[in-house]
């Protein structure tokens, strides 16, 4: 007679290991691109303005832009006497990049706006530059990364990227005021 205690699963099979789930297959996701402008005066003093598809590189060491996109569009750049390395995320040469670079260009998402210097170098098509990981860690965006939306709140991006709207600027000069310190201007003049 068998034990009515005793499991069946003690008599039936010893190895109490749980069985393993087949592994998924690796998901794959799009590439964050952003949509941007870029400004620059050219050799004649007109100011230039033209959109730029830029993807968010985490392997990039420095801002790019595709040498197509700065022929095309007549980004002013300069050679450099001496080129430097600038090497793929495999430590290999990058295409043409180091030789030349493109200076004091202004570039705007949305109402953040700064100024960069980018490398020149051959891409792949239909990507006019690349922002490299050291962009992220310095201006730290909120990303919905599902949609693309970024939002601007770091202390770096208040004091550097954003515009000042006049009534912050008006309630920063009166509570200046109100305390004695003298008021500091954008030109970086004293009143």
């Amino acid at each position: 007679m068998e034990n009515p205690l005793k499991r069946k699963a003690d008599s039936a099979n010893t190895d109490t290991t749980p069985k393993r789930a087949k592994p998924s297959l690796p998901k794959h996701a799009k590439r964050m691109f952003i949509q941007a402008k870029l400004s620059w005066t050219d050799q004649y003093g007109r100011h230039k303005t033209h959109e730029a598809r830029l993807l968010l590189d985490c392997g990039c060491s420095g801002p790019i832009l595709n040498k197509d996109f700065v022929w095309k569009t007549k980004v002013p750049w300069t050679r450099r006497e001496v080129p430097i390395s600038v090497l793929t995320a495999d430590g290999e040469p990058m295409k043409e990049a180091g030789e030349r670079y493109a200076q004091d260009l202004i570039m705007r998402i949305g109402h953040h706006q700064e100024e960069l210097s980018w490398e020149v170098a051959t891409l792949e098509e239909g990507i006019d530059g690349y922002l490299p990981v050291g962009w992220l860690q310095q201006h730290n965006p909120d990303i919905q990364w599902d949609t693309g939306k970024m939002e601007w709140r770091s202390d770096y991006c208040k004091k550097h990227c954003l515009p000042v709207s006049i009534k912050d600027a008006v309630r920063k000069f009166v509570q200046l005021v109100e305390e004695g310190k003298p008021w500091q201007v954008v030109s970086g003049t004293t009143i």
